[in-house]
């Protein structure tokens, strides 16, 4: 092997721990600007962790072994632990999910340390670290593709299928180095070795780009929810609302199936606002949408449309069965409280009902079909539930 060859073997390996340490100082920067992502923090420090492993690896013949073998490895296994722990906080698991994984490296390193000192082994010592790492990244792969939500799956199949290659290659390096077994410079000199390093550096690169485009994304899919999320009551604004009920009315059309919808209007809420305040109006409002929605199925829909007025989308519902659930919200606003000072305020709401087919064959004429109901809720003395009147009377009313 000429000195040309072994320069760009080293050359090589020690590209590993610059790239762990750039990547690192990315994935830091951006954990520490804007909003907070979790398991950013913590792909920081795992980076920081290889590069310390694979520098005192690289440091091998100038310091002593058991630093250079032994607490090299026992820093890069840590940052494994500290990655898959990223990726319990980014898929919002409890951290105790790591625990049989400590274990498992607390075993590799303990063979490891076996063939290193109590029966010096040199190709078993780096086939069990290889095969340890190739058996446990699937582990960290398996999380990523089940454990997050269906906005940021892309990025976290990428980041996934990464993990498996790694794996897959380290088991095939683990057992060639058995069967083969490392050449006379084990660290830069066997061509499985240099090929090994290539990869490193290509899954270093790929996983922390992948982490970063799993944190983008879910940033992007948490500020698409907040732009559709009414900040006061935590329900869908009207934004969002239009556009779901365009698709459920859309759907229940197309296979001929019922839906309602309920306008929802606050009883002389301007008189709540003049009289206690908007502070005591905000209450009112936050009240309400908690007294509405455990009356509601999953598959039903809330939705603040501005001021004091909500909409419910009530897919699979009658207008029978949709004036019911209006009645049952209707009673439950009434025995609503609202805290004011030493006092408790009342508050009542009027509804009105349309019903798909009945009022209106489209998203705009049911909700003014139910508008037109509520107005007569209102005329009707307030704290009342109106159903849409049928043809001509409805556009009488």
């Amino acid at each position: 092997m000429d000195n040309q060859t072994l320069l760009d073997a080293r050359t090589l390996f020690l590209t590993q721990p610059v790239v762990h340490l750039v990547a690192g100082l990315w994935l830091l920067m951006v954990a520490r600007t804007g909003r907070r992502v979790e398991g950013l923090t913590l792909w920081a420090v795992a980076n920081a962790l290889y590069a310390a492993g694979l520098m005192l690896i690289g440091m091998r013949g100038h310091i002593p072994d058991v630093v250079s073998i032994t607490g090299a490895n026992g820093l890069i296994l840590c940052g494994y632990l500290v990655t898959h722990a990223g990726v319990l906080q980014f898929t919002h698991r409890h951290l105790s999910a790591i625990v049989p994984l400590v274990a498992a490296c607390a075993v590799i390193l303990a063979l490891h340390s076996w063939f290193a000192y109590v029966q010096p082994h040199t190709a078993a010592r780096v086939a069990v670290m290889t095969a340890g790492l190739g058996l446990l990244a699937p582990v960290t792969s398996w999380r990523l593709a089940t454990g997050v939500e269906r906005e940021v799956r892309p990025a976290a199949l990428a980041v996934s299928v990464t993990y498996l290659g790694w794996s897959a290659f380290c088991l095939f390096r683990a057992a060639w180095t058995l069967t083969v077994g490392p050449e006379a410079d084990p660290l830069y000199g066997d061509a499985v070795q240099k090929l090994s390093t290539l990869i490193a550096i290509i899954v270093a690169i790929g996983a922390s780009q992948g982490y970063l485009w799993m944190a983008g994304m879910r940033l992007e899919s948490e500020l698409f929810r907040q732009s559709r999320r009414d900040p006061l009551t935590g329900v869908v604004n009207r934004r969002g609302a239009w556009e779901m009920a365009d698709q459920e009315v859309a759907r229940a059309a197309r296979n001929g199936r019922p839906l309602s919808v309920l306008l929802l209007d606050l009883d002389r809420f301007k008189v709540l606002n003049d009289l206690h305040g908007h502070a005591a109006g905000d209450r009112a409002l936050v009240a309400l949408t908690a007294a509405v929605q455990p009356l509601l199925r999953r598959t039903d829909l809330l939705a603040r449309a501005g001021g004091e007025e909500f909409v419910v989308l009530l897919p699979e519902t009658a207008k029978s069965d949709a004036v019911a659930v209006a009645e049952r919200i209707r009673a439950a606003v009434a025995d609503v409280r609202v805290p004011h000072g030493e006092e408790m305020l009342g508050v009542t709401a009027s509804i009105g009902v349309s019903t798909l087919g009945e009022d209106g064959e489209g998203w705009e004429p049911l909700l003014a079909a139910a508008d037109r109901a509520l107005y007569r809720a209102k005329n009707l003395g307030r704290n009342q539930v109106a159903a849409a009147l049928r043809g001509a009377l409805a556009a009488e009313a």
